[in-house]
This record gives C-alpha cells, sequence and structure tokens, in this order.
C-alpha cells in the first residue's frame, strides 16, 4: 500500500542541512511535549516577528519623508514591539502562547491608530486591512480559542475606528500622493502574500490531516473497504459464499499475564502479533481483529480467491513456525492452539466513530469452535476445510468430539508433514 507524505510543514522545509538558520532556531525553542505543528508554529511566529519589525521601519520611511512624524513614530513602536516579542519567545519559549496572543494585538492596535491619524477611513491609506491578521494568526499560531477571542476584538477595534471617523476627519494631515503610493503598494503587495502563505499553509495542514485520517483508515479497515467507506456507502456489508476463517489463541497466555508487568504483557502480544502480521500480509490473508490473546484471520475477502482454504492452511502452518523456539511471559515457551473452518459468511463494518471490519455466521462460530477444541500446536480443521484443498494436504481424523450447538462432530488435524510433495 502507497503511503502518502505525513510530515509535517515544518518539516518539509526545514533545510536539509542540520545548520540551517530554521532548524537552529526550531532547537532553541522546541520543548518536550511539542509537536510538529506546534515547532513549526514557533519558528513561524518568530520569523515573522523579527521580519516584521524590520519591514514595519521601512514602511515608517514614507511618513517621515512626508513630515507625518506622529504616524512615522507610531510605526516605529510597532517596530519595537514587534522585535521585542520575538526575541521574548527565543529566550523564553514557554511564554510562546501569552507573548504571541500580545504580539497580535500589535497588529490590531498600531495600524488602526495610523488609520486614524491619517484621516480616518476615508484618507486611502491602507492601513486598517493589516487588523485582519490578527483572527487569522491566531488561528495559525494558538488555536481556535484564541482565534475567537481575537475575532471579537477585531471586530470592536474596526467599530471604534468608524466612530472615530468623525474626529479623524478633523485632524487629518495634508498626505501628498507620493506618501500614499510609497505606503500603499508595499502595503497591498505584503498583504498578499501573507493572504497567500496563510492560504497555503492551511491548505497543507488540511491535507495533511486528510492523509493522517486516510492512513489510519487503511489501518483498521482492508483497502478497498476504506476506499468504499470514503466515498460514502454506508452500510457496508458483504455476503460471501466461501471463505475460511482462522482462530489462534495463546495457550495459558491468561494464567500467565495475571501476574505479569502490563508493559511485558503488551510487549509480547505486540512482537507476537505483529509477526502474525506481517505472516498475513505474504499469504494475502485479511487480519480481522485481535481479541486478547486470540488471533482472527480470514481469507477469501474482502476480494473472493478460489485457493481461499489453500492459503489459510499455509499461513497457520507459518503460524506454527513463527513461534518454534519463542519464549514468552516469565520465559515459558509460546504455544497455540489453531483452529480452522470454511463456508459462507458475512463481513462488513460496524461503527461510526470506531470502525471495525468484523465477520458473522456459523462458519466463524465453528472456527472458534475448533480453536476451543484444539490442542497443544496443532491445527485442527473441519470436513470443509479437508474438502476444498482436496489431495494438497495430509490430515489425520481425529474422530468425533464434542462440539457445542453441534454435537458429536468429526474434526481433523493437520499432518505433522502436511503439504504433499508435487
Amino acid at each position: 500500500m502507497t503511503r502518502r507524505d505525513t510530515r509535517s510543514l515544518g518539516e518539509m522545509l526545514r533545510p536539509r542541512v542540520r545548520g540551517g538558520v530554521f532548524a537552529r532556531i526550531e532547537d532553541r525553542l522546541s520543548r518536550p511535549g511539542d509537536t510538529a505543528t506546534r515547532r513549526f508554529q514557533k519558528v513561524v511566529v518568530v520569523l515573522v516577528s523579527l521580519i516584521g519589525s524590520a519591514a514595519t521601519v521601512f514602511n515608517a520611511l514614507p511618513f517621515f519623508r512626508g513630515g507625518l512624524t506622529a504616524m512615522g513614530w507610531t510605526y516605529l513602536a510597532s517596530a519595537v514591539f514587534l522585535l521585542i516579542g520575538g526575541l521574548t519567545i527565543i529566550v523564553r519559549p514557554s511564554l510562546y502562547v501569552p507573548v504571541t496572543f500580545v504580539l497580535l494585538l500589535d497588529v490590531l492596535i498600531f495600524p488602526s491608530i495610523t488609520q486614524v491619524q491619517s484621516g480616518g477611513i476615508t484618507s486611502g491609506l491602507y492601513a486598517l486591512p493589516w487588523t485582519i491578521f490578527a483572527p487569522l494568526g491566531a488561528g495559525l499560531a494558538l488555536g481556535l480559542g484564541a482565534a475567537a477571542i481575537q475575532t471579537g476584538l477585531f471586530v470592536a477595534t474596526v467599530a471604534v475606528v468608524a466612530l472615530l471617523e468623525p474626529y479623524a476627519v478633523s485632524i487629518a494631515p495634508d498626505i501628498s500622493s507620493d506618501v500614499i503610493v510609497s505606503y500603499n503598494i508595499p502595503s497591498l503587495l505584503s498583504l498578499g502574500i501573507m493572504a497567500a502563505a496563510a492560504s497555503l499553509y492551511l491548505l497543507r495542514q488540511v491535507d495533511r490531516f486528510r492523509s493522517q485520517a486516510d492512513s489510519l483508515l487503511h489501518e483498521v479497515l482492508p483497502d478497498p473497504i476504506a476506499a468504499r467507506l470514503k466515498a460514502g456507502e454506508q452500510p457496508i456489508a458483504d455476503r460471501f459464499d466461501g471463505v475460511t476463517v482462522l482462530f489462534a489463541d495463546i495457550v495459558d497466555f491468561t494464567r500467565l499475564s495475571s501476574t505479569a508487568d502490563p508493559a511485558e504483557i503488551v510487549g509480547v502480544l505486540d512482537d507476537l502479533f505483529s509477526e502474525f502480521d506481517v505472516l498475513a500480509a505474504k499469504h494475502g490473508i485479511q487480519k480481522i481483529k485481535t481479541i486478547g490473546d486470540e488471533y482472527m484471520a480470514a481469507s477469501g475477502l474482502p476480494e473472493a480467491r478460489p485457493d481461499h482454504a489453500v492459503a489459510m492452511l499455509e499461513f497457520a502452518v507459518d503460524l506454527l513456525a513463527a513461534i518454534d523456539g519463542r519464549r514468552g511471559l516469565g520465559g515459558e515457551p509460546v504455544h497455540l492452539r489453531i483452529g480452522i473452518n470454511s463456508g459462507p459468511a458475512v463481513a462488513g463494518v460496524i461503527g461510526r466513530e470506531r470502525f471495525i471490519y468484523d465477520l458473522w455466521g456459523d462458519t466463524v462460530n465453528m472456527a472458534s469452535r475448533m480453536e476451543t477444541n484444539g490442542q497443544l500446536d496443532r491445527i485442527q480443521v473441519t470436513r470443509s476445510v479437508v474438502d476444498l484443498v482436496g489431495d494438497r494436504f495430509r490430515f489425520e481424523e481425529r474422530g468425533p468430539i464434542p462440539v457445542k450447538g453441534k454435537g458429536m462432530t468429526v474434526t481433523y488435524f493437520l499432518a505433522d508433514e502436511p503439504r504433499i510433495p508435487v
């Protein structure tokens, strides 16, 4: 299965040379527990603050040249504010959230002051549009809660500027067209670039989260079923005329785990079942689920195959080979009981939040009975399995045994030398 690139945007943009500026800043700002997204956000906020400080000084120059010193000093104050904020995050990364929130207030306050100083909204100067980046920046750098607060402040700020319009008009200075052009053109270009960058960042985040969701979906569901679910098909339920179901249980694992360390229990199961998963992929077997120390798998679904019984027997033989000589909890040898049955079954997806692909029917129940009534390190099968594989395997008739719900039933063990040489 092809995996999509699920790296964070920060990881994608990070220079390959470890000594790059981006990487060095990230190392400085990173703290234990930071996600890849948070690390990237910190770097971006610091870089935007420092670069924005220099750009704000540049934007102040037209005002000083035009004799608008009050507006020039407002911009210089904003530049100092940004510089101090960026340096504070570098020195104290733990203050990232409150400092960033305060930095976003800079985006609200100083452009609004400049707009009023210029003569208001009708002055022709494009300072107020910068305030939109307060709620947008909060959403990108801090999250929805901060974005909601900044949105409220943004609305209030615009309302205040509008209410001050008569006063702003009364104090409106004489602003030459050269000053307006010198300020507005770089301002519009900067606004466009920042808006584009924010859009690309959001699109990349959406794509990354979608890729992670797709990857997770394909981890828990067969690929064809995952594709149908993504296409909106619900419910998903299919009837199969011929499948082979296997149950493999780790003998005495429940007893041994009663006094074992939880981490050791999980470690043993993870190690063993991970190897089973590899073998399942090798033989084209579909893992259905694990139930405690029991492993359930099926062959012949979600896409039918004529050799489902043969494939499952080969898989079962490999399972026994995988545990040969293996030690589990307390150094005890690992043993399996394996039961297999073939027949019709219904498979489908259940759940709305936690999906699971499951299997139902008498075929499943009988396979479970074959495992429950099985013997140590042996593969017990029903007559239907024997009939399907023909003379490709050797079997030993066990004789009638009591099977719950079925009465006395003749079952078979796969022989110690199961394959018949071709």
